[in-house]
């Protein structure tokens, strides 16, 4: 029979890491991005200074995006851990009612010899 390691604490620890790193992204692009955006609309003026902008909001954008993606590995991640920790339960629980019904079935065999 083939055992498979699964470590359920660490899947979920593993998740929660993405989503801490997810807020991070989101601060980031919050704080820094959206500074470097104020400052530049202050201190420079024209069209270049308006397509550096625009630049800087798409690429805010894009953070944003990674750390919705972020989140949607980390729930994924802990989803497939419920599931995996659920079919070994399962396991487990078949395996013991498997073996309940051998020692019964031997201890009938042993009572009838």
């Amino acid at each position: 029979m083939m055992k498979i390691n699964f470590n359920y604490g660490k899947a979920m620890s593993d998740a929660n890491e993405l989503d801490n790193f997810a807020n991070e992204l989101e601060n980031l692009a919050n704080n820094r991005i959206e500074k470097v955006i104020v400052d530049l609309d202050s201190v420079w003026k024209g069209e270049s200074a308006s397509m550096m902008i625009n630049k800087c909001i798409i690429q805010k954008e894009k953070v944003f995006e990674q750390a919705s993606n972020l989140r949607k590995y980390a729930s994924g991640l802990r989803s497939a851990a419920r599931q995996i920790k659920k079919a070994e339960e399962e396991a487990i629980a078949l395996q013991k009612r498997r073996e309940a019904e051998i020692a019964n079935i031997l201890a009938k065999t042993e009572s009838n010899n």
